[in-house]
């Protein structure tokens, strides 16, 4: 369940949006901080601080056992989203063996959590040991790939077997056979890199990599949902100002031998 912080400057107060009707003991929490409903906008609207909000709704979410997701102005329109269980404020062993469970409740197996701490912050690594039903083959995989326009630079494999890089507007004035040996050789390196080797995922763009069967990412996905409802991130890069309970990064190695799945012997 999605819910909305907005502040409203005109009369310096704050509005609550439900994104789907809550249950009755949600649904009631805005009331209990002095709050009433707009039926213009459908929304609840009042004084009571962020934090305040925040709070009340995290706690009112875990006595009904449901899931919440908060996001707010954050700091200077920064952005902020606090997950549903981040008011619990663990650190250290506390939320690696918290989310260690909450991983192992979900049926996910071969995970490891770890946190290391350091002075004003902490970073939680997950590692997730792929199985052979959580990838695609290489030649499934170069068959399907495709150089990314978005990128200005492709990285390939040369002819001596190092990574070289290629600039976009140099391959689109290649020749087709010369383009399609770029895109094999990329292919082939972006498996190796993705795949075939121990890979830290950028956890906001699961959806890139393509080598990754459809329930082997979910199964990221779900790891990635479990973590990021014990953090809260009210930070804003824009003016230099960091507010976060952890950081944290999503690690997959290959749990199995990956010439049995390419068929070389």
């Amino acid at each position: 369940m999605f819910y909305e912080i907005k502040e409203n400057p005109q009369y310096n107060s704050r509005e609550v949006y439900f994104g789907d009707k809550p249950k009755d003991n949600i649904r009631k929490t805005p009331k209990s901080l002095k709050m009433r409903w707009n039926y213009k906008k459908k929304c609840w609207y009042g004084y009571a601080t962020e934090r305040e909000i925040v709070d009340a709704i995290l706690d009112a979410s875990a006595a009904a056992e449901d899931s919440a997701t908060i996001r707010t102005d954050g700091y200077m329109g920064g952005g902020a989203i606090y997950g549903s269980k981040s008011n619990r404020m663990l650190f250290g062993a506390d939320l690696s063996a918290a989310i260690r469970t909450d991983i192992k409740n979900a049926g996910i197996k071969r995970c490891t959590v770890r946190c290391n701490s350091y002075s004003g912050g902490q970073h939680l690594y997950v590692t997730i040991k792929t199985t052979p039903e959580d990838v695609i083959g290489r030649d499934e995989f170069v068959q399907r790939y495709k150089i990314k326009d978005s990128f200005p630079w492709i990285e390939f494999w040369n002819k001596e077997g190092m990574v070289s890089t290629l600039h976009i507007d140099t391959y689109y004035n290649m020749s087709r056979d010369e383009q399609e040996a770029i895109r094999i050789s990329a292919a082939q390196l972006d498996y190796h890199q993705t795949i075939e080797s121990e890979c830290n995922l950028n956890h906001y763009y699961l959806g890139q990599y393509c080598g990754f069967s459809h329930s082997g990412t979910k199964k990221i996905e779900a790891v990635r949902d479990i973590i990021e409802a014990y953090r809260y991130d009210n930070s804003n890069a824009m003016v230099d100002y960091f507010d976060t309970n952890f950081y944290f990064t999503i690690i997959t190695k290959p749990g199995f031998s990956i010439e049995t799945l390419n068929g070389i012997s």
